[in-house]
């Protein structure tokens, strides 16, 4: 039996070559010097990462440390033995980003968007100069941003938004001549806006919004950003006149200065922009009258003024905007009637006119009464209304029965006016969208203890 046992394992082992070949093993760790899809070094440089970002726990860690085919690894892109693409969106990354991402030299995609990266902005990034878009936003990064991003002369876009990035906006950023998407909201960073930003002219993107300290006024060298499509700066100290120039810009789609400290007046130059869908220049100082030259915006979506001293009234041109879906005027000192013309808008699902000195009655034309219905004279197409605010003007006479119609409307507040009906159908109507209507129909305002104005916000 002895001897049996004995020539079973020697046979054994002169199949498996005299103990010189291995069985393989699950989970075998990559080996970086044996693998032959990229350079040593850049393998390494994967590792590194997995090692330093608690690689075993991201949402998907396909292939990473196991196989010796790194290009194949969850997120990793290769071309011609390069990695070229490394993107981990919201994969659950957290620690630090090791410096040996500097050895990915071949990088032009670096996005890890969404995860719990922490430290501050590293500033081996600088070195990596092939690099087109970088997208770290929404992590935990902080610290002042390196001015040697300003070397990247590859770059087109760079995202660092939702992160804790301090300190001033490095002037050497206006050396990035390719750069298209400049996205940088929602951090903490101060001091003015760079004039030298001016000087990228293939910007398409620039987001500095809800960056509290920033302040100043708007550089005149942006008037070069001829292909600048979005202009977002809201949420800051910004002040200043806002600038007639911004009129030539003919490729903006989105102007966002609201919750600023901006002054002046309202350029009638804006109402050159043919392709701008959202206005939003509300919670400002901004003073003068609503410029009618506005209602030419014919793709206009949202236009949202509201919480400035704009006075005057409402140019009927208004209702020359017929993709409108959103206007906010309350909380500002306009004055005269309410347009008719408004009744034309078919699209708009929130009009808010509250807090304002209108006066006159309520249009007919603010309805949505078919052609040629019964007893009805007006007819209006606001078929998609569902938040009206008139409260807390000096509208007067009766409700017209033609505003009945509004089905659709699931928020209504007619409330501090002095508006009244005697039509059944009407008060039927009111009771149901707005039941306390009448029982502040002698002017006035609510007292300061009992007035929560909540802004209408339809994205």
């Amino acid at each position: 039996m002895q001897r049996s046992g004995l020539f079973f394992f020697m046979l054994l082992f002169a199949l498996l070559g005299g103990g010189l070949v291995a069985l393989p093993t699950a989970g075998a760790a990559t080996n970086c010097a044996t693998q032959t899809e990229i350079p040593q070094s850049e393998c390494e440089a994967l590792l590194a990462l997995y090692a330093a970002t608690n690689g075993a726990n991201w949402v998907d860690n396909t292939g990473w440390n196991e196989t010796n085919t790194p290009c194949s690894w969850f997120g990793v892109a290769c071309v011609g033995g390069n990695v070229r693409s490394l993107i981990l969106n919201e994969n659950n990354l957290a620690g630090v980003l090791p410096a040996e991402l500097a050895n990915l030299t071949e990088l032009q995609n670096l996005a890890l968007m969404g995860n719990l990266l922490s430290g501050e902005m590293p500033e081996f990034l600088a070195t990596m100069m092939n690099l087109s878009e970088i997208r770290l936003a929404r992590n935990p990064l902080g610290g002042p941003l390196p001015a040697s991003l300003g070397n990247l002369s590859n770059l087109q876009r760079l995202d660092l938004g939702r992160m804790q990035i301090t300190g001033g906006i490095p002037v050497e950023l206006g050396r990035l001549s390719k750069l298209q998407r400049l996205e940088m909201s929602g951090n903490q960073l101060s001091g003015t806006l760079p004039p030298e930003l001016g000087n990228l002219s293939n910007l398409t993107v620039l987001n500095l919004g809800e960056n509290r300290q920033l302040s100043g006024s708007i550089p005149d060298t942006y008037a070069n950003l001829s292909n600048l499509h979005r202009l977002e700066v809201d949420g800051t100290q910004l002040s200043g006149a806002i600038p007639a120039w911004i009129g030539s810009l003919t490729k903006l789609e989105n102007i966002q200065l609201d919750n600023n400290r901006m002054t002046g007046t309202i350029p009638p130059e804006l109402g050159n922009l043919p392709g701008l869908r959202i206005m939003e220049l509300d919670d400002n100082q901004l003073t003068g009258n609503i410029p009618p030259e506005l209602g030419s915006l014919s793709t206009l979506t949202q236009l949202v003024l509201h919480d400035n001293q704009l006075t005057g009234s409402i140019p009927a041109e208004l209702g020359n905007l017929y993709r409108l879906e959103r206007l906010e005027l309350q909380r500002n000192q306009l004055t005269g009637c309410i347009p008719s013309a408004l009744g034309q808008l078919a699209l708009l699902r929130v009009l808010n006119l509250s807090d304002n000195r209108l006066s006159c009655g309520i249009p007919p034309e603010l309805s949505a009464v078919p052609p040629q219905a019964a007893q009805l004279a007006a007819t209006g197409v606001l078929t998609s209304l569902q938040e009206l605010d008139l409260s807390i003007n000096q509208l007067t006479g009766a409700i017209p029965a033609e505003f009945a119609t509004l089905t659709t409307l699931t928020d209504l507040d007619l409330s501090y006016n002095f508006l009244t009906t005697s039509d059944p159908t009407l008060r039927t109507f009111l009771g149901a969208k707005d039941p306390d209507w009448a029982e502040h129909q002698e002017g006035g305002r609510p007292s300061s203890s009992s007035a929560v104005y909540l802004p209408l916000v339809v994205r």
